[in-house]
């Protein structure tokens, strides 16, 4: 790209040759650069650092800095001599530099759409584009230029922001929020990611979690936009196979079919505070966790048609990946989470894998032991690949039912005289024994249910659409 007289264009490198002159540069003649790092830029806020941290640059607004590396959430600049971070969001580009060098004022990116047609094109008059070392000519012509093969540049996630990646491919996902938008309430959980929070829209008084992580360092960066993008796409692509509008934020009461899975609403970063913020809906009820502990806290065990509801509505919310082709990997009841209403819906995508349409097993390692099936624990050390198909969700349904049913894991049962079991008897009864019986109270078609999930060949395991498909289980959906 050139420019003469304050306008801009393209011209075929081919017509520009240095020019034997070198007067001093003038804005109107510079050739523009579109490489990355000696760029000017204006700051359009102040920004005061990080106390104690020398690596982040106090900048005023107004400021113009020189580019050193620019990222998306944070750029290396260089103001009078120092150079540090200052967030990208910061920053726009300056019309007014301190002179570039024979490279950038060369230098000549074409980035282009799609090819364009043969078509005649009379070349400007001749004008000279003159830096301190050395100068171009536009070479005067008259005759037709010719024409000019472009290159298709594809718009990927590598080469957009990754906020604007996620606008562009999930309309329904919400990256408006600020922090100031939402009350804060009480903390949930902590870990070394940072805090699951219950916070309050300011708009609609609606309850939702933010789950707040560091986004500071590349790694941290990395690992959040692995996160969210994980989290979005399984809900987006269950969200179409459930016919949900793309243009709906919240989903459950537009479709016919309830959405078992706990849905990522937006995203946003506090660039001050070096924090990025996944806003997730709220399930009132808590996890299956709390729910079996009440249970056993109280004395009381589930009714038969509370179970077959649950079991009908776990089975479901795995069907619901099964059917796009994802493992879960990691179905435990502290990843079960229960609505306001009691509706199942499933969280924590960490260990998720989609198969390819013509794979199926995978080969990811993960997971909590206790729930993990015997092809997964049997090689643990190393002695061969381990595969996970989707029987291993199944195996883990059937633990979790178990211990819904009877408060207690069907293989971590302890003996007299011992106050605890270690993982690795844990382990070797899943490989080798059978489940302790279940309480003969419940229907006899309910724990054989279970026995076939805990199968130990995964070969011969249930599958989610035929527990669907049980008439138990089917009658109680459909009264539900």
């Amino acid at each position: 790209m050139c420019s003469k007289d304050g306008r801009k264009g393209y011209v075929p490198t081919s017509y520009i040759r240095p020019a034997a002159d070198t007067p001093s540069i003038t804005k109107s003649s510079t050739v523009m650069s579109n490489s990355g790092g000696g760029e000017y830029y204006e700051l359009l806020a102040d920004y005061n650092g990080k106390a104690g941290d020398p690596k982040f640059l106090k900048v005023n607004k107004g400021y113009k800095v020189k580019m050193i590396k620019k990222d998306e959430g944070w750029s290396k600049v260089e103001y009078n001599g120092q150079q540090g971070l200052v967030p990208t969001s910061y920053l726009k580009p300056s019309s007014v530099d301190s002179g570039p060098s024979i490279s950038q004022t060369l230098s000549i990116a074409f980035s282009y759409a799609q090819p364009i047609p043969n078509k005649s094109v009379v070349a400007p008059v001749t004008s000279s584009v003159k830096t301190p070392q050395a100068s171009t000519t536009l070479v005067t012509s008259q005759q037709p230029l010719p024409s000019i093969q472009i290159m298709k540049v594809e718009t990927t996630q590598a080469t957009i922001p990754f906020q604007q990646f996620l606008a562009q491919k999930y309309p329904w996902f919400n990256l408006s929020w600020k922090k100031s938008d939402f009350i804060k309430k009480e903390k949930l959980g902590k870990g070394a990611f940072g805090e699951v929070r219950l916070v309050q829209l300011k708009t609609d008084l609606r309850n939702v979690v933010w789950k707040e992580q560091d986004y500071e360092n590349e790694k941290e960066i990395k690992q959040v936009k692995e996160e969210v993008t994980s989290q979005v796409d399984i809900c987006h692509v269950i969200r179409e196979s459930l016919n949900i509008p793309s243009q709906t934020a919240t989903s459950d009461q537009q479709s016919q079919t309830f959405l078992h899975i706990v849905q990522p609403l937006g995203f946003f970063i506090d660039e001050e505070d070096h924090k990025a913020y996944i806003i997730l809906e709220h399930c009132a009820q808590g996890d299956l966790r709390k729910y079996i502990e009440s249970m056993k806290k109280a004395g009381f065990d589930i009714s038969e048609e509370k179970s077959w509801q649950m079991i009908g509505q776990i089975a479901s919310s795995v069907f619901q990946m099964h059917m796009n082709r994802f493992i879960h990997s990691d179905i435990k009841p502290e990843n079960i989470l229960l609505t306001e209403d009691f509706q199942v819906k499933l969280g924590d995508f960490g260990l998720t894998r989609k198969l390819g349409n013509e794979r199926m097993y995978q080969t990811q390692i993960g997971g909590t032991i206790v729930y993990q099936a015997p092809e997964v624990l049997r090689y643990k050390d190393g002695s061969e690949k381990i595969t996970q198909t989707f029987a291993v969700d199944i195996w883990a349904i059937g633990v979790v039912v178990y211990e819904l049913l009877s408060k207690r894991h069907p293989f971590a049962q302890e003996k007299k005289g011992k106050d605890y079991l270690p993982i690795t008897e844990i382990a070797r009864r899943i490989l080798e024994e059978e489940p302790e019986e279940l309480p003969s109270h419940y229907p006899q078609s309910m724990r054989n249910l279970i026995k076939q999930m805990l199968m130990k060949d995964p070969s011969r395991r249930i599958t989610a659409e035929e527990i669907l498909n049980i008439p138990e289980v089917a009658a109680n959906l459909a009264r539900n």
